[in-house]
């Protein structure tokens, strides 16, 4: 499984984050916003808890998301 490990630029812990599956896409999907699809992807990748996800700094979130992002180009 693909898997990156970043620095959140403000709590300043690393954390790994894992390529979505096609599950977890689909499971995302069902989300009625992007905002919401967005967090559900970033809460399976990273293994975080809603609660981490929505206790974040909006930048390390920005972060993450990002990251995630970064799974699903085609390179």
């Amino acid at each position: 499984m693909r898997k990156v490990t970043i620095k959140l630029p403000i709590r300043g812990d690393e954390i790994e984050i894992y390529a979505p599956t096609v599950r977890v896409m689909r499971i995302a999907s069902q989300e009625k916003t992007d905002d919401e699809k967005n967090i559900k992807l970033c809460m399976s990748c990273t293994n975080m808890s809603n609660d981490e996800i929505e206790n974040l700094d909006v930048l390390d979130f920005k972060v993450i998301d990002k990251a995630v992002a970064d799974f699903l180009q085609e390179k």
